[in-house]
């Protein structure tokens, strides 16, 4: 090498870092650095990107090396390399449109509501088919093509809360209920200016939904709100209550979770996979001493002296046991129904099954171990909203019955439990028909 690294000649310093990353990859191959993985298991991922390092370190040292005697090429080969990445950019762009979009990082941390979308976002994401489904959100972290002005704009404005059924986990943009919805009653009703808004969250509960609404959904100003309740939202409800924190008269959610994703290009898309796997391996055992980012799974919750450390509680124990659990959830939705009522809209609860309430043969691989296919309670969910609904203000309508009589097959996925296409297809006609039927598209 040159000057001021000439003491060692550049080959050697290539040998010695060739040297090294082949002993990495080796430690890898052989299970020896799996202690630096979370789940103890670094896997071949880290290899590729261990291989990606050794190419960028390798070229940094004959880049290094080479600066001054041979600034010519240099020159050359940073123009080169501008022109390829450039040509790269484009090629992945017009060929591989998908892959060039910024991969779906999930939900940002919030102090009002928990957790949201991050907002005018462009995502992929890799659905349980195994194929990529784009998510678009809009200036709210909505999953919906119209901005807040746009949807002021049409006579009948729809909005539908709910968790990742509502968002459409899994499935197309226009293939989650709600964009189908709207399409099949812009062809039912001619007359009618209607705009359907898709306020689903992963992971929320009549509670977030409540918060959601005043702060954001609101400002839509819809005519008509729909709150689509998931039997693990009663679970999801004592969680998000009790992370709830206090300073004076201000409520808050303090978690560690993701922060907002910026998008660094078609090239940087295609290779993060590899380049930045090493970097959180490397991280991981410095992470002792702060608190984990936030798990949506964990759940621990006293019960007739038993610690359910499962969110489908309901399941497994008596509605008179619960029952307390799901008032506290219909608190929220009446708040959702009254601040509704507010602002002229009407309000409607849809009470929907998962899989196993209407065919066992449903979601055979299903990779959600929180359930049987036949709990002792698990239609309790159910029966405390037929006992209340009389006592409500607002229809309550159970969509139970209609899966049951329905022998469209499969309506979710080979391995996981929300609504595939044909699943959100026949949620949305069903809807529809209900709406109408009731006339409560006014």
């Amino acid at each position: 090498m040159c000057r001021g690294a000439a003491f060692l000649p550049m080959r050697k310093v290539l040998l010695i870092v060739t040297s090294l990353f082949a002993a990495a990859i080796v430690a890898v191959a052989a299970g020896l650095l799996d202690f630096l993985a979370k789940d103890k298991q670094v896997g071949n991922l880290a290899i590729k990107s261990l291989v990606s390092y050794w190419l960028t370190t390798c070229l940094a040292i004959w880049l290094v090396a080479n600066a001054r005697r041979r600034w010519v090429e240099m020159v050359m080969l940073v123009v080169s390399l501008c022109v390829a990445w450039g040509l790269a950019e484009m090629g992945i762009r017009l060929i591989a449109p998908k892959k060039a979009m910024m991969r779906y990082r999930g939900v940002i941390a919030s102090k009002r509501y928990h957790h949201i979308y991050p907002a005018s976002r462009e995502m992929v994401r890799v659905g349980p088919d195994g194929h990529g489904k784009i998510v678009k959100t809009n200036e709210d972290g909505l999953r919906t093509a119209y901005s807040r002005e746009e949807f002021l704009k049409h006579d009948v404005r729809i909005a539908i809360l709910g968790d990742s059924f509502t968002f459409g986990l899994g499935v197309e943009q226009d293939a989650a209920f709600p964009q189908v919805m709207e399409r099949r009653l812009k062809e039912q009703l001619r007359d009618v200016d209607v705009a359907v808004l898709n306020a689903g969250v992963n992971s929320y509960s009549p509670m977030l939904s409540s918060l959601l609404f005043d702060g954001v959904v609101s400002r839509y100003r819809p005519t008509l709100v729909l709150l689509v309740l998931d039997a693990g939202d009663i679970a999801d409800d004592v969680r998000y209550t009790d992370e709830v924190k206090r300073e004076g008269a201000e409520e808050y959610f303090d978690i560690i979770g993701s922060g907002v994703p910026r998008y660094y290009g078609a090239t940087y898309e295609v290779l993060r996979p590899y380049l930045a796997r090493v970097g959180d391996y490397l991280k991981y055992p410095f992470r002792a001493g702060r608190r984990p980012r936030y798990d949506f799974y964990r759940f621990e919750l006293e019960i007739e002296g038993v610690t359910e450390r499962n969110k489908y509680f309901i399941y497994r124990h008596p509605l008179e046991t619960t029952r307390q659990y799901f008032e506290k959830s219909l608190g929220h939705i009446d708040a959702i129904a009254s601040r509704a009522g507010e602002i002229d809209g009407n309000f409607v609860l849809v009470v929907t099954p998962r899989f196993h309430h209407w065919n066992v043969k449903e979601c055979p691989n299903n990779l959600e171990d929180g359930y049987t296919r036949n709990e002792p309670f698990q239609y309790e969910y159910f029966r405390f909203f037929e006992e209340m609904k009389d006592q409500l203000d607002y229809p309550v309508y159970d969509m139970l019955p209609a899966f049951k009589s329905t022998s469209e097959f499969p309506l979710v996925f080979d391995s996981d439990p929300h609504w595939n296409e044909r699943g959100h297809e026949f949620v949305a006609r069903v809807l529809v028909d209900y709406l109408v039927k009731n006339e409560l598209i006014q």
